[in-house]
């Protein structure tokens, strides 16, 4: 007997002489205290203190109470007690565990231990249930003393002690015999070995349950009064194997410090679940004692493993782990005490994986050890294995399960390991050292070091998954990628501190060079360049690589940093929208802050990604997606994504100012182009977008609503920025998906990236609503798709509103009056080098007619066909010149004499001058909006006269006149500034004002003869107009060869003058017009010839009208008279010489006096 079992007594209850409380010392146990006791039978009798030999030999009944008798409450429970173990069936009660000490209504809750009268066997069965585990002690089984413990045995015979799974279902044959005993932490538990190996043909470990389970909600089964769970078990071990387990079971208690399994003292290294990097399973071993880091020894423990909630106690249990184990690579040993002397170094390089990818795992010391910590959140609120569209999903402790925390272990002393992380699908690799022909190899980069302080508050999950179900694989590889290991990145994140500077980099197979530069690259072609060989600091990291050679990339990304411990995340899903948190990685270089596809820009500066004008559903996102799974189910579970959480900083800069604010956000716009997409029934410029979000394992980097810069559109685009809403104005979508790598050279160099997009434009109102301005110009809509770096489609639609013409006010509504224009691309080819260029014009055979308020001199004009152009900037006044060049129809109205003569017949439709290179031009400045200034420009207009239509008895049908041009007149001019001559006709002619225009005609009038050169005397005759509110303005002149200024001579040679009184343009009937010019006079030294009379002269085109070639003229003498009245003589000779006119061209006649 020991020196514990010596002072073992039992000392008698003042109030209640038949009970006695154990003490270890002879001293009595305070008052609320007492859980252990011995019980005399009512009548029995005993001194003051028994020993344990004297109880043994006494009738009574050994006590354990789960919760303490109660002070002044022991009559009653002995009251109590009695009541129960009087009971027929308790034959003779000897040992009795009870869940409390103070009755309730009088009874108590125990189980009871009873032998056969007069002897030392079992006389019933003893079933302690643990819900699906039990421990049976079956009838006749041998009950002895054991004073040296001291306390009791139950010996094994024939199976007659049995611990079962299943409720029963499975019994394990291997269980010991089993002790009880009277002291320490655990008097009164029942402890036992548990030899595994496999009843019925299945292995013992795993009718256990050991291992780590996760819950969600089963789908579809949410009620108001309870959710059915589903849970993932990830066992520890490999279940083939037999160890040994200790077991401490306490009968009314399932808490981890009452009941458990410990190992058994020879168990050695287990095989665990656990992998390294090449697949390796790691080990396990047990510490048996408080001497591994956390100072708890290893063990199982019971947790519940609830069906549904509300949780229900009968709810099963299941086996996790708790405590300290050293950890080592497969084939490899480790020491039970962490002992320098007995410690087996593992080979360095060893890797602990954390997840399911190879390239998220912890970097193993010589020596190792893996703590557990029970309690940890397990349950997956939200996951839906099933969902096409994730849930949002955390986990919670409304079910548990263990975390763990590995460290490095050697000599007693606790240190940190380093973990390292890179994106599964951007891994980081580095040219090898075996020659030109070497593959690139795998380059390591510390994330962070893991926390150093092995507490529960530190530990992660960690998940072993070589043994799951193969049933079960998709759901944990799902859970993994959007919850487990973001959480994992997380706590590390939060929890451990920065890597080390000079983490180890050993390579498995080829080594990497040391001599070959600092730059990496990863498979999507993201370059990583470091600033000096510790891979402290980042010092660049291409994204995009451009055709040009320019790049867009990040700088200056330190260990430590939010975006570098982001950027480590294994399963990365990286979202940004806060440009705070990437403005102090871009480069001072605006080269480098923007990506160029073709010309197109597509500006990254941070103050671009949310300007305050633009609605929040067109802030800029950078998504780094380098997780499985498809982004449209990722992005709504913010939970996913990893955050800016860094150690020792207390307010990081947030990726995103609100996560769920950006889910949302993000999700509407992903779901909105699935929806226009429509499977391809749809808008198909969003087919490789949809691909890209759709697709579980695309992966790269794609940014949403990326600022296009107008004032940076093409050349031949610039135009367009007039018509934008600069708020609107962003690209929908831009993608970087792959650059490829040239590892033939030193440093690594990028080839282009291949990237695609979208700029989908959409003006917020069509069509344009009427300003009260001359002119209005929108772009109702811009596309331009982008793949593999290069334009595949363009399309716009642009709008100009025309509410005058020629200063004359458009008579329809303005919804009427708007010229639609298309554009499109066009790749031309020229010596060899394809070139870009952008059309803008209207549809072909779809003229516009715009009449023209009645009383000018248009009855409309009909635009055929028009073209936007975009001017090369000549003028260097920093505005943008577009003009819209007008090609159609000028349809001027039949006015008392038809003198503009081209236009429709009666109500036919519009007919008239064809015309092109009629200007609507527009200037901007660039940077501002609503800067547009508008001018009308017909100076430089051509005429097509084959295709136009002349009125049958117009002037131009009947006189010979040739179309020049038509003149628009500038600020200060007027015809008689000119040089024309008014002519008197039956128009009303006005004194014209800026603005005016003017069809100029030349006419042929033949030669001077012997007085001139042999030259045509050609003059020019005006049709002119201004803008008029409903009735017209017109100037009919005449500009005749050699006058001055509209003055009424003609030059001949410089020396003689050819003067003469008036010019009128007459018509007699339908077809006939006439030019009279009256009082000729030839002057010459101020004489006039002829004197004494004077000469008039006629000019008369061809009535028929087949042609107007041929010019008719007469000319008469008219001798003074002086018994005329003044001016008599005019009339008279202007009478005669018409009359004689008119009878030459078959007219009617007059009377010529």
């Amino acid at each position: 007997m020991n020196a514990a079992a010596a002072g073992l007594q039992f000392l008698q209850s003042p109030s209640c002489p038949l009970l006695y409380a154990a003490s270890d010392d002879g001293a009595v146990p305070p008052p609320g205290s007492v859980r252990r006791g011995f019980l005399l039978p009512p009548g029995a009798q005993g001194g003051a203190v028994l020993t344990l030999a004297q109880t043994w030999a006494m009738p009574g009944t050994y006590l354990f109470l789960e919760q303490p008798l109660a002070a002044g409450g022991e009559t009653a429970f002995a009251i109590a007690a009695w009541n129960l173990l009087g009971q027929p069936s308790f034959s003779s009660p000897r040992i009795a565990w009870f869940d409390s000490g103070v009755p309730a209504n009088g009874q108590l809750n125990g189980y009871v231990l009873a032998l056969a009268q007069g002897g030392l066997r079992t006389s019933r069965t003893l079933y302690l249930p643990y819900r699906n585990y039990a421990l049976t002690v079956g009838v006749g089984t041998a009950f002895g003393l054991d004073p040296a413990q001291p306390g009791f045995t139950l010996s094994q015979n024939a199976g007659a002690i049995a611990f079962s799974c299943g409720f029963g279902a499975s019994a394990l044959g291997g269980t010991g015999p089993v002790s009880i005993a009277l002291q320490g932490e655990h008097a009164g538990s029942l402890q036992f070995q548990l030899a595994l190996g496999a009843t019925g043909g299945v292995p013992d470990l795993a009718l256990l349950d050991v291992g780590m389970r996760t819950y969600y909600p089963t789908a579809g089964s949410g009620t108001d009064d309870a959710t059915l769970l589903s849970s993932l078990h990830y066992p520890l071990f490999d279940v083939a194997q037999t160890p040994t387990l200790q077991a401490t079971l306490a009968p009314w208690s399932a808490a981890e410090e009452r009941s458990f399994f410990a190992f058994a003292a020879a168990t050695g290294a287990l095989t665990s679940c656990y992998a390294g990097v090449t697949g390796h399973a790691l080990t396990l071993a047990p510490v048996q004692d408080a001497s591994g880091p956390t100072a708890t020894p290893a063990r199982l423990v019971l947790a519940a493993r609830p069906s549904a909630f509300p949780a229900s106690s009968d709810d099963l249990y299941t086996l996790i782990p708790k405590g300290d184990f050293l950890v080592a690579a497969s084939g490899q040993q480790q020491a039970q005490a962490p002992s320098a002397a007995t410690v087996m170094a593992t080979a360095a390089g060893s890797r602990f994986m954390c997840g399911l990818s190879g390239v998220e795992y912890i970097g193993l010391a010589a020596a190792n050890a893996l703590s557990f910590f029970s309690g940890a959140p397990a349950f997956a609120d939200g996951f839906d294995p099933a969902a096409a569209n994730a849930a949002p999903t955390r986990l919670t402790a409304g079910a548990t399960t263990s975390w763990a925390l590995p460290c490095a272990w050697l000599a007693g002393e606790a240190a940190a390991l380093s973990y390292f992380a890179q994106p599964d699908g951007a891994v980081l690799y580095q040219p090898s050292n075996a020659g030109a022909l070497a593959p690139l190899v795998y380059l390591e980069v510390g994330a962070n070091t893991l926390p150093a302080a092995m507490t529960a508050a530190n530990a992660m999950p960690l998940l072993p998954y070589a043994g799951i179900d193969g049933q079960d694989l998709a759901a944990c590889r799902m859970l993994e990628t959007r919850v487990i290991s973001p959480l994992r990145r997380a706590t590390i994140a939060a929890r451990g501190s920065a890597p080390a500077a000079a983490a180890w980099r050993a390579q498995p197979g080829v080594a990497a060079s040391a001599s070959t530069g600092l730059g990496s690259v990863t498979p999507q072609g993201l370059l990583a360049q470091f600033a000096d060989p510790t891979l402290h600091t980042i010092e660049s990291l291409v994204i995009a690589q451009m055709a040009d050679g320019s790049r867009f990339a990040l700088h200056t990304i330190a260990n430590g940093d939010p975006l570098r411990t982001a950027l480590a995340s294994n399963q990365l899903l990286l979202v940004m929208s806060n440009p705070a948190a990437i403005a102090p990685y871009l480069s001072p270089d605006p080269a480098q802050r923007e990506i160029t596809i073709q010309d197109w820009r597509f500006a990254l500066d941070a103050d671009q990604w949310t300007p305050a004008t633009t609605p929040p559903a067109l802030h800029t996102a950078m998504i780094w997606k380098f997780a499985r799974g498809a982004l449209a189910d990722l992005i709504n579970d913010p939970r996913s994504w990893a955050q800016a959480r860094v150690a020792g900083a207390p307010a990081p800069v947030p990726f995103n100012l609100d996560d769920g604010a950006a889910s949302a956000r993000i999700g509407a716009q992903i779901s909105d182009a699935i929806a226009q997409f429509d499977n391809g029934r749809g808008d198909i410029d969003f087919a490789a977008f949809v691909t890209a979000v759709t697709d579980p394992n695309w992966q790269g980097i794609l940014f949403l609503n990326v600022s296009t810069p107008l004032a940076q559109l093409p050349q031949q685009c610039k135009g367009l920025a007039a018509g934008i809403d600069p708020s609107l104005f962003r690209a929908h979508h831009l993608a970087i998906e792959i650059s490829k790598i040239d590892a033939s050279v030193t440093p690594l160099t990028l080839r282009p990236s291949s990237m695609f997009g979208l700029v989908d434009y959409n003006a917020p109102v069509t069509p344009l609503r009427a300003s009260g301005a001359p002119y209005q110009f929108q772009v109702d809509s811009l596309k331009v798709r982008f793949l593999n770096s290069a334009i595949v489609s363009f399309a716009s639609k642009v709008e100009l509103m025309a509410r005058q013409l020629f200063g004359d006010a458009v008579d329809q509504a303005p919804a009427d009056s708007i010229l639609y224009l298309f554009g499109a691309l066009q790749h031309q080819t020229v010596a060899g080098v394809v070139h870009d260029t952008y059309l803008f014009r209207t549809a072909q055979n779809q003229p516009k007619v715009f009449p023209i308020v009645a009383g000018n001199v248009f009855n409309a004009i009909e635009v055929g066909s028009a073209q936007f152009v975009t001017e090369f900037d000549s003028a260097n006044d920093g505005l943008t010149h577009t003009y819209f060049a007008l090609a159609g129809l000028l349809d001027f109205a039949a006015l008392e004499m038809d003198v503009f003569s081209f236009g429709r017949s009666g109500g036919d439709a519009p007919a008239g001058l064809r015309f092109s290179k009629l200007m609507i031009r527009m200037a901007f400045a660039p940077d501002q909006q609503d800067s547009a200034r508008f001018a009308f420009d017909a100076g430089g207009m051509a005429f097509d006269l084959a295709t136009s239509v002349a009125r049958p008895d117009s002037l131009y049908q009947h006189f010979p006149l040739s179309l020049a041009a038509l003149l628009q007149a500038d600020s200060v001019s007027t015809p008689g500034g000119a040089g024309y001559l008014g002519l008197q006709s039956a128009l009303t002619q006005s004194d014209l004002a800026y603005p005016w225009y003017g069809l100029v005609f030349d006419l042929d009038l033949g030669t001077l003869g012997a007085l001139a050169a042999k030259a045509g005397f050609i003059a020019q005759f005006i049709a002119a107009w201004s803008p008029a509110a409903g009735n017209y303005q017109v100037f009919v002149g005449l500009k005749l060869p050699g006058s001055d200024g509209g003055k009424d001579t003609i030059s001949i040679e410089g020396v003689l003058d050819l003067g003469f009184r008036a010019l009128v343009l007459g018509q007699n009937g339908a077809s006939t017009y006439y030019l009279l010019l009256n009082a000729l006079a030839l002057k010459f030294l101020g004489i006039s010839f002829p004197t004494g009379g004077q000469i008039d002269m006629a000019l008369f085109g061809n009535p028929d009208d087949q042609h107007n070639s041929s010019l008719g003229w007469y000319a008469a003498y008219t001798k003074d008279q002086a018994q005329k009245p003044a001016g008599a003589k005019d009339r008279l000779a202007h009478a005669a010489l018409r009359q004689t006119a008119l009878r030459a061209l078959g007219g009617p006649q007059g009377d010529a006096t």
